[in-house]
């Protein structure tokens, strides 16, 4: 069996587009009109990532004082307490997560299972015709 470098080069340059002859593609910050996909403002990203930072700073000190101990006593105490650091920055986080969901159920209302939003009839099924029984039955619940 002979390999055919020919046909190699023709599938390779039909398969794989041309680099940079596109039209580059606006930025999300662009396409969003200023908002993040997750809906944050400029302003609310960049103190999200200076928490972010500060925190990270913060862990690489620990980091250096746990490497830098001199005994095994010193540096498991430094490490029960960046373990505590983590911990309570981790509840934090949480805290923020949960206040966020409740601000957006508030607004939004409760989210319908399923996964998404279900459209046509209350009961998620499709709309029933003139007069009918509905064209299709809705969705199986997810707990029976």
């Amino acid at each position: 069996m002979t390999f055919d470098h020919k046909a190699l080069a023709v599938t390779l340059a039909l398969a794989v587009p041309a680099v940079g002859l596109a039209e580059p593609q606006p930025a999300p910050m662009e396409r969003m009109g200023g908002m993040m996909g997750n809906g944050m403002s400029e302003e609310m990203q960049e103190e999200h990532l200076k928490k972010k930072q500060d925190f990270m700073l913060k862990m690489h000190v620990f980091m250096n004082k746990i490497l830098t101990a001199k005994d095994d006593k010193e540096r498991e105490a430094l490490k029960a307490d960046m373990r505590k650091a983590m911990k309570a920055h981790m509840e934090a986080e949480h805290q923020a997560m949960r206040q966020h969901m409740q601000q957006m159920m508030q607004h939004h209302g409760p989210m319908q299972s399923g996964g998404g939003m279900q459209h046509g009839a209350p009961g998620g099924g499709t709309p029933a015709p003139e007069g009918g029984a509905p064209a299709s039955p809705p969705p199986p619940s997810p707990n029976p």
